[in-house]
């Protein structure tokens, strides 16, 4: 008998009434992980060094649901092959891994499929291949980085009431902390600008050829222009901005150049579910 492995219980009877009718009665068994059975043990209590090898970063990894550990354990000695059909994504992979890792059964496959259909499924295990590492220890190196930052960042607001703080969190605290210690440092400044508004109808400003700031950058990503912008000059004494101006008004202004561009201004789409989550 042939067992397929799977993360969620409510597929089991779909996938093993699929199974019944492509091979035949009591050919399979699916069985289900129910998500993590295995992994590190729980935060609270635990010193990172005891959890991790800071020498290696080798876990040390336990069973947090006994009783579906022994299921899999009877069902994998009782099968002739093993295929594993947790969910196609770095978490599934890893549920894959630590099924082989804990019990090591003799022959196993690794089966991915996106749709709940006797037809994908087949095709899936036809194309059944091998556990993809990387997506492994992509996983393994996140929970690592979750007790390194996220449990003692957690440590220090449990007092607070606060439950947890994971690498998501502890990143977005760092922001928000980093952003308010701008605000709180920054101190204002008076500035002026100098400018011409002429009978053509037109504006035209003293100003001085600057690089884009790194905020600037970073709003544009990859791709951005970093060439060096023509922006108004500030100028920190008023008595320089007037001098500028008076020297404007005693000498003759000539348009060297004219450069005439048209733009296209259009409404911004209406939200999303997506853009409100990106938003």
């Amino acid at each position: 008998m042939r067992l397929l492995i799977v993360e969620s219980p409510n597929k089991v009877r779909k996938l093993q009434g699929f199974l019944d009718e492509l091979y035949g009665p009591s050919s399979w068994r699916v069985v289900a992980t129910v998500g993590h059975w295995r992994g590190l043990p729980p935060m609270k209590g635990q010193p990172f060094s005891e959890v991790v090898d800071t020498s290696t970063f080798n876990e040390r990894f336990v069973v947090h649901h006994p009783d579906v550990a022994s299921r899999l354990r009877t069902a994998i000695a009782s099968s002739s092959a093993v295929f594993l059909a947790t969910d196609p994504d770095r978490e599934g992979e890893a549920i894959s891994w630590h099924v082989v890792d804990e019990f090591h059964p003799r022959s196993y496959k690794r089966v991915l499929f996106r749709e709940l259909t006797k037809q994908a499924l087949k095709l899936a295990i036809e194309r059944a291949g091998s556990l993809d590492t990387r997506l492994v220890e992509a996983q393994r190196a996140r929970q690592v980085l979750d007790y390194e930052i996220g449990m003692e960042v957690s440590r220090r607001l449990w007092r607070f009431g606060a439950k947890s703080a994971g690498r998501v969190q502890s990143a977005a605290l760092r922001i928000i902390v980093d952003r308010e210690t701008t605000i709180r440092d920054f101190k204002s400044t008076d500035y002026w600008t100098v400018q011409a508004t002429y009978r053509e109808a037109f504006v035209a400003a003293v100003a001085t050829f600057e690089a884009p700031t790194d905020i600037e950058l970073d709003e544009v990503g990859e791709g951005a222009d970093t060439a060096p912008k023509l922006r108004p000059t500030r100028f920190l004494d008023k008595a320089e901005a007037e001098k500028i101006v008076l020297e404007g008004k005693r000498t003759e202004h000539v348009i060297e150049s004219l450069e005439e561009t048209p733009t296209t201004l259009r409404p911004k789409p209406p939200y999303e579910t997506s853009t409100l989550l990106a938003d």
